[in-house]
């Protein structure tokens, strides 16, 4: 299974299509639409923060997935005591018919993936930046900032 890590875009969506957040998403939208899914078998979670719906919505739309999932463990909500890279596994484990997981949210909860994947440039971690990790074999790499 494919599983992409998305951070949310700027806070500005509120401002309207033209706001720097929107952009960033369509951008990173764009390149994950480059990586040809099967929107059928691919998954956009979120964070429920609006930030991050916002983004993960915009991503749906350009990918033509049917939905976004909102999962508590993605939220600042519980932070740091969840284990982040614990509960994707157990989504994946139990979703096993599905090819891609595109994960959206923030900074800390990207990271602790990112750690658990032996991936240390932490500051890399931008507005809508996209990264690949393999969680089985425990490794992660930086594939696009906006």
């Amino acid at each position: 299974m494919r599983v992409f890590l998305v951070r949310h875009g700027s806070d500005d969506f509120c401002e309207g299509e033209y706001s720097i957040g929107r952009k960033q998403a369509q951008r990173a939208a764009n390149f994950l639409k480059q990586q040809k899914f099967n929107a059928d078998k691919t998954v956009i979670l979120s964070s429920k923060l609006p930030r991050a719906i916002n983004t993960a919505e915009i991503i749906r739309e350009i990918l033509g997935t049917s939905e976004v999932k909102s999962v508590d463990w993605l939220s600042d909500k519980g932070w740091p005591r969840r284990n982040i890279f614990e509960d994707l596994n157990k989504f994946i484990a139990a979703n096993s018919h599905l090819e891609v997981v595109i994960l959206v949210s923030h900074a800390p909860q990207i990271a602790k993936v990112l750690t658990e994947c032996d991936f240390l440039d932490i500051e890399s971690i931008l507005n809508c930046s996209i990264f690949a990790a393999d969680l089985v074999g425990r490794k992660a790499e930086h594939l696009f900032t906006p």
